[in-house]
């Protein structure tokens, strides 16, 4: 099977291409080179929707393609609210371009990577967000992915492109660069305690994460592309361990030395996935509990 993987050399991207690099034959387009080359794996280097890739030359790199995955985004809440433009560029512009080039293929099929982000300012504990609730935009982040789920509903009812999209809940394991300032705060918290140094959390640590292990995000989205089930085709699927956990639990469970700071811009208080549809469509369960992983990566 020939797959394509946009953003495969990001941190989640990396992890998708060297699962399905065993039985497929892999082709990533990213803006950046891969820290380290996969190999067997064909790398593009091209922005999508940038200057130079055309929309003829998109063309050519997705023909041929059965599945595609698009990951490519700027993926950062942070990082987008001093250059919002960014945002709407990376992920909405990108994404316009990936679909219409899509809708003139033969029928492959488009796994689009979501977040939990949309559900927006969720301020209940314990509730789990369902794919019908109504989404609110606290940054540009979450509006340029909202955005683009809203196109690739369209291109599907419009132009019948058989495309699914996964909203991926508080991604963390793996082979993620927790010393970046954008890391996720699970492996920022184990790097700054290995350092001798406090855990800085944003306000005082009472909001609550669905944090879903990487292996159980690639398991979705590989099942995703895979899954001979035309029930899925326009649909939009929380991919997250419907558990969820305080910011402040987790820090306290690698270090006693933290430091409180204020709350981040733009963030949601709580977030948690309903994930009984994963299950009904794509017979996906989650694997991994976060509690049970940090206790043997403090161990390390």
């Amino acid at each position: 099977m020939n797959v394509v993987v946009t953003g495969g050399c990001g941190y989640i991207g990396t992890e998708l291409v060297l699962e399905l690099n065993d039985d497929c034959d892999v082709t990533v387009i990213d803006r950046r080179d891969p820290k380290t080359p996969i190999p067997g794996v064909k790398y593009v280097r091209e922005e999508i929707g940038g200057s130079h890739c055309n929309d003829t030359m998109l063309f050519g790199y997705l023909e041929g393609a059965d599945v595609i995955y698009h990951l490519a985004a700027d993926p950062r809440i942070q990082a987008t609210l001093d250059t919002p433009s960014k945002a709407f560029y990376s992920n909405c512009l990108a994404t316009h371009h990936i679909l219409d080039a899509v809708r003139h293929l033969s029928t492959p099929r488009l796994v689009f990577s979501s977040t939990s982000s949309v559900y927006g300012n969720i301020t209940k504990s314990g509730y789990r967000s369902v794919e019908t609730d109504q989404r609110q935009y606290l940054n540009p982040y979450a509006l340029s992915k909202g955005t683009s789920e809203d196109w690739c509903y369209m291109y599907s009812q419009l132009y019948g492109v058989d495309v699914v999209v996964l909203r991926y809940f508080n991604v963390y394991g793996g082979d993620e660069d927790v010393t970046s300032p954008y890391a996720m705060v699970v492996g920022k918290f184990l790097n700054q305690a290995k350092m001798g140094k406090s855990l800085t959390v944003n306000g005082n640590g009472s909001q609550t994460r669905d944090f879903t292990f990487i292996s159980d995000i690639i398991a979705g989205t590989v099942s995703a592309g895979d899954i001979d089930n035309k029930d899925v085709v326009g649909e939009v699927i929380n991919i997250g361990s419907g558990t969820s956990y305080t910011i402040k639990e987790l820090a306290e469970m690698v270090s006693g030395n933290i430091t409180y700071g204020p709350p981040a811009r733009g963030e949601a208080m709580h977030t948690r996935a309903d994930n009984r549809k994963a299950y009904e469509l794509l017979g996906w369960e989650p694997t991994v509990d976060i509690l049970e992983w940090a206790k043997h990566e403090i161990k390390k």
